[in-house]
Formats: C-alpha cells, sequence, structure tokens
C-alpha cells in the first residue's frame, strides 16, 4: 500500500477515515495510526492531530470514542467544522485558546483533570450532554460560548443536561454564554474538599460585562431543573431593557440541601418552582407576577383546564414562600403568599366537590365566608364595611320590629295601616340606629326588656355577626401593624 492510500480506521458512523498519509503497513493516516485496540491515542506526533483537523473529507472531524491521556491540544482545533467526541475519554488534558463549532461531547463523555482555558465555542450547538468531569481545577475557564442560528425555528443551545461533575471549586469561572437557551437540566455538581460555587449572571447588556460568574447574555431560557447540588448556588439578573424576562426552569431542585441559595434582582415572571424545596431561597429584591394587589406564581396563571396546573403543589409552594418570607421579616412579602395559599386551598376544595356539593361548597363554606368577609385576614376595610352594614340592616330592622328605649318597647307599627309623620319616621330611625349601635357593643342585653322572640332572634344574630367582624378587623389590623 503506498502512503496515498486512503485510511480505513472506522468513524462513529461507520465509515471509514478516507485521508491519506501515515503509517502504509496499517493502512492508517497520521491521527490514527497512534490509536491503540484499546482507543488510546498514545501520544503521538501532535501535529497529526491538526493535520486530522484540517485535511478531514468528512463533515464533521470524528474524534469519538479515543482516549486521550496528557494531550494539550492547545492551537490544534480551529476548524469550521464540527467537531464530534462522543464517547470520548479525557485525562489530564488540556484544551488552551481552542475553537470549537458545534462540538458534541455528548455520549457519557469523561473529562478527568481536563480543563478547557480560553476556548472558543461557536455555531449552532454545543453540546456536552450526560458528560463526566473529575477536577480539582476550575473546569471552563474564561471561555466564551457565542451561538448563532439564521433560523429562528432553530435555535442555540448550550447543553450540560445530566453532566455528573465531582469539583472542588467550581465548573466555570469568568464565563461568557451568548445563546437562546442554556440547557443544565439534571446537573450534579459534587463538591470534593469544600463546598463548590455555582454562580449564575444573567443579563441583556449584548456585551460581555466584567464577573467572575457564568455570564448568560441574552439568554432566553436557563433551565436548571433537577439541579442537584449542595454549595453556593447564587442567580444574579441585570436588566437594561424592561421586556426581557427569561424564563428559569427551576423545577424538582432540593434548595434545603445547599449550603445557601440566593436570587438577586432576579425576574420571575417566568420562573417555575414546580416540585423543588425553596423555603431556604433568600430572594433579594425580585420581581413576582402580580395579579391584583397579590403576586403569584407563573404556574398560577395558568388557565383552570390547563393540564400542568396542580393546585395541591402550589399549595405546597405558597406555604413555604409564606414560611420564607416570615423567616426573613418580610411580612409584607408573605401576605402574598398568605392570600395566595388560601386561595389555592379554596380551588383545591371547589376541584374535589362535584355538583350540588360544589355550589353548597362555593356559597356556604368557611374559607369562602373569609375570603368575602376580609380576604382572608390581609384587609381590614373588608370587616369595617361589613360591620357598618350589619348596623345599618339591624337598625332598620328594628325599626320595624321593634326596639327597647328606657326599659320600654318602642314599635314604629306601619303594617297595620298606621299613618306616621317624617319628623315621627325620622325620629324612631334614629332611635333604632342608637339601639343597634348598644346591641353592637354589648351594651343592650344584661336586665334589658327584649319584648318578643323576634326583636331577640335578631339582636343575637347581631351578636353573633359582630362576634364574627370585630376579630376579623383587629387581625387584619394586627397583621398590617405587624408588618
Amino acid at each position: 500500500m503506498s502512503t496515498e492510500q486512503e485510511c480505513r480506521f472506522t468513524l462513529k458512523d461507520n465509515t471509514p477515515c478516507g485521508q491519506t498519509g501515515g503509517d502504509a503497513a496499517k493502512g492508517m493516516c497520521r491521527f490514527h495510526q497512534w490509536v491503540r485496540p484499546d482507543r488510546l491515542w498514545a501520544r503521538g506526533d501532535l501535529s497529526a492531530i491538526k493535520q486530522y483537523v484540517t485535511n478531514c473529507k468528512q463533515e464533521f472531524v470524528d474524534f469519538a470514542g479515543i482516549r486521550f491521556d496528557g494531550v494539550d491540544f492547545a492551537g490544534l482545533l480551529g476548524t469550521e467544522k464540527r467537531l464530534l467526541f462522543e464517547g470520548s475519554q479525557f485525562t489530564k488534558c488540556t484544551f488552551k485558546a481552542c475553537v470549537f463549532y458545534n462540538a458534541s461531547f455528548i455520549g457519557e463523555c469523561v473529562f478527568k483533570d481536563t480543563v478547557f482555558r480560553k476556548c472558543e465555542f461557536r455555531g449552532t450547538e454545543c453540546s456536552f450532554e450526560d458528560s463526566v468531569f473529575d477536577s480539582d481545577a476550575i473546569v471552563f475557564d474564561e471561555c466564551t460560548f457565542i451561538l448563532t442560528s439564521k433560523d429562528e425555528l432553530d435555535p442555540t443551545a448550550v447543553s450540560f443536561k445530566g453532566c455528573d461533575a465531582s469539583i472542588v471549586h467550581g465548573l466555570f469561572r469568568n464565563c461568557y454564554v451568548k445563546a437562546y437557551r442554556f440547557d443544565a437540566n439534571g446537573l450534579q455538581l459534587i463538591g470534593k474538599d469544600v463546598h463548590p460555587k455555582l454562580a449564575l449572571f444573567v443579563t441583556d447588556a449584548g456585551q460581555r460585562l466584567k464577573t467572575d460568574m457564568l455570564c448568560l447574555d441574552s439568554v432566553h431560557q436557563v433551565l436548571l431543573s433537577g439541579l442537584q447540588f449542595r454549595g453556593v448556588f447564587t442567580y444574579r439578573q441585570h436588566q437594561e431593557y424592561g421586556d426581557f424576562v427569561p424564563r428559569l426552569d427551576l423545577t424538582q431542585i432540593d434548595f434545603d440541601k445547599m449550603l445557601s441559595a440566593h436570587l438577586f434582582d432576579a425576574n420571575l415572571k417566568k420562573a417555575w418552582f414546580r416540585n423543588s424545596s425553596i423555603e431556604a431561597v433568600k430572594f433579594h429584591n425580585c420581581r413576582w407576577p402580580k395579579k391584583g394587589e397579590y403576586k403569584y406564581l407563573p404556574e398560577d396563571g395558568l388557565s383552570e383546564k390547563a393540564l400542568v396546573k396542580d393546585d395541591s403543589e402550589l399549595l405546597r409552594l405558597y406555604v413555604q414562600l409564606k414560611k420564607n418570607f416570615e423567616t426573613n421579616g418580610d411580612f409584607i412579602g408573605a401576605g402574598d403568599w398568605h392570600f395566595r395559599e388560601m386561595e389555592a386551598r379554596r380551588r383545591l376544595k371547589l376541584g374535589n366537590s362535584k355538583g350540588p356539593k360544589r355550589l353548597l361548597y362555593k356559597c356556604l363554606s368557611l374559607i369562602c365566608w373569609y375570603k368575602r368577609l376580609s380576604n382572608y385576614g390581609e384587609s381590614y376595610a373588608r370587616p369595617l364595611i361589613w360591620i357598618i352594614a350589619v348596623w345599618f340592616v339591624f337598625s332598620w330592622i328594628y325599626l320595624f320590629s321593634g326596639f327597647v328605649e328606657s326599659g320600654a318597647f318602642v314599635n314604629l307599627d306601619v303594617f297595620h295601616g298606621h299613618v306616621v309623620s317624617v319628623r315621627t319616621f325620622l325620629d324612631h330611625l334614629l332611635k333604632a340606629m342608637l339601639f343597634s349601635f348598644l346591641a353592637m357593643t354589648l351594651q343592650v342585653g344584661r336586665g334589658a326588656n327584649l319584648q318578643g322572640s323576634w326583636l331577640q332572634f335578631w339582636h343575637s344574630l347581631q351578636l353573633l355577626l359582630t362576634a364574627v367582624l370585630v376579630p376579623l378587623m383587629l387581625l387584619a389590623v394586627r397583621r398590617k401593624f405587624r408588618r
């Protein structure tokens, strides 16, 4: 075989490499001639890597399934072809100032004490999906992920989905991402000796800002569902344009197991927390969606008929948020979550009731009346209005059913054809209002001659309503002063 014979090494798609040159006896190109049967690249001539990348005839450069040990890739990777590293293993390797186009490290790539320094990731996608990282140093140091796509239906994405990282300090430092989606669903970060840090800085500035955090520039979707992490989690948002609201997926995360979790200046109008424990999360100057006077979770803004809406889960989240804000002394914010908690309880009960039982519950249940009378204890104006209404209504009732004045029973008898003057009517109305007020303030009853069963009934009913409304008003006032 001549040195110009094509390489027979089988690539990922079961096609031969096709490059010429290298070991004529083995029928391999300069790069693949150093690949041992166990697929370990045995530290051959590093220029062979650059030649392989430059002369590759395929649409992608195939490094899939090859093991590299102690290789310094500095300046060797700089092609616009897609780099395929599926299932590759890297031990004590260094990628410095390398340029990756549509890099694919998916398929359980293993990075042992391997670092990426000042590397650039370009193209339309960059995936480290299901990869394993084990390093005592920062893995991605001063790297940039700038992905662009001409097709709006094909959004760009940087993916660390399902990765398993065993690290000391952190996975990223001073890195910059500009893509449509940052996907770290199922990412597991385990600290070896100390608690690692995961710090995200989301901005819409359109340029790289000076920060040691992972800077996500104009990233519309930040997906962290199922994140397993016990270190220090920080999410900070810098917003220059008011209409930029990223979708933040923080579902299925146990924040209580983290050393600390902080969200600074975050716009949470598209944030999801379903199946997460959020009682220990510190929310600093965060913006929540509002409906009426009260904040709510985006999941709560879904239609009642939406398949993903779960009032029992919303109830759990609202209870945790209320405890969270009360623990941190933010009683005004806790009031919002108290209202939403009670709303979730009411909807949950209504959802479990069918037919006439549902209507009966909606009209007569205590929690429904609790909302009507005092907005779940959040409004002192409502019970005050109800108290005034009770006073006036019962004044008119006493005017016609009778009341007690100076120990004598007074009755404006207009139902038997008796005609009274306007002056007499107004005089009796004022006296009835006075009697109604005295009845509400417990000044009527003891020793009073409450003649007739109807007068006793109305008097007892008024006392009962007063005994309910006054504590509701005092409770709401107490909540206001407590804040």
